[in-house]
């Protein structure tokens, strides 16, 4: 981890060779809880549920503390797996050791789940680590499988990768994924396209509040150039453009189109 960085929460800034990530816990509250609300209405009650792009753990172990908050793990039978494209940042992610700074801006309830370590750290609760299993490192453009999952986490990965690979992974993700996609930073001027192509409708429940809490990601300027960088990493301010159009440019929580179990 190459250092911290205080906004809502504390940002881990990560860098190993030529891989950059950047991750904090409990990054997007009300996307957390309107994604457990539907869970906690949905009938089934055997959830898989794969993250991409997991860096060093904090977006998996994030949810799980959220389940176990809400009660969840005692209603559903939630199976988490997790991978991320660079086996350094999963190695951290199985230890669940972090700076300790990274507790200051979370809520009572959710600091309950992190322990004090050694040299100014803390562990995540093994209530908690027990509940993630940390799969081989993959590509989440590339990634395949037989097993199906109900709900794919895929977020701000994909402004790292061309809008010809986030076609790709979309497609190979949609063979997977039976229910719920959940993603960000995808590259706005195609979105619509790959996920129509996909069989995705977005799902639009409390999509301002989940926009508006991607504080970092927001800026007050003139539109970004296409060329730029952070195009399909920066937003701009919630607006309803267009009646269909900005479902898809400012969801963060997408649903196969043929299914209707949750929400």
């Amino acid at each position: 981890m190459d250092g911290l960085t205080k906004m809502n929460q504390i940002m881990l800034r990560l860098r190993d060779n030529a891989q950059i990530g950047s991750t904090a816990f409990f990054r997007n509250r009300p996307l957390l809880d309107t994604l457990l609300s539907m869970i906690r209405k949905s009938q089934k009650k055997k959830l898989n549920v794969l993250f991409h792009a997991c860096s060093i753990g904090a977006e998996p172990y994030s949810f799980v503390v959220h389940a176990l908050m809400q009660g969840l793990v005692n209603e559903f039978q939630i199976r988490i797996k997790a991978t991320d494209i660079n086996s350094n940042f999963l190695a951290n992610a199985q230890q669940g050791i972090y700076p300790a700074q990274v507790t200051e801006n979370m809520e009572d309830e959710e600091k309950k789940y992190f322990e004090p370590h050694e040299n100014d750290k803390v562990k995540i609760s093994d209530c908690v680590l027990q509940k993630v299993e940390f799969i081989p490192p993959s590509s989440f453009v590339d990634f395949t499988s037989e097993e199906p999952f109900d709900i794919v986490f895929v977020m701000n990965a994909m402004t790292y990768v061309s809008p010809d690979d986030q076609a790709v992974a979309l497609k190979n993700i949609a063979s997977y994924n039976s229910s719920l996609l959940i993603t960000t930073a995808f590259h706005p001027d195609t979105v619509k396209r790959d996920m129509v192509a996909n069989g995705y409708e977005p799902l639009t429940m409390n999509i301002e509040a989940i926009h508006n809490s991607w504080v970092e990601r927001i800026y007050e300027t003139d539109l970004l150039d296409p060329a730029s960088p952070e195009y399909s990493w920066k937003l701009p301010k919630f607006s309803k453009i267009d009646q269909y159009e900005f479902r898809y440019r400012y969801c963060s929580i997408f649903r196969k189109e043929a299914f209707h179990g949750f929400g």
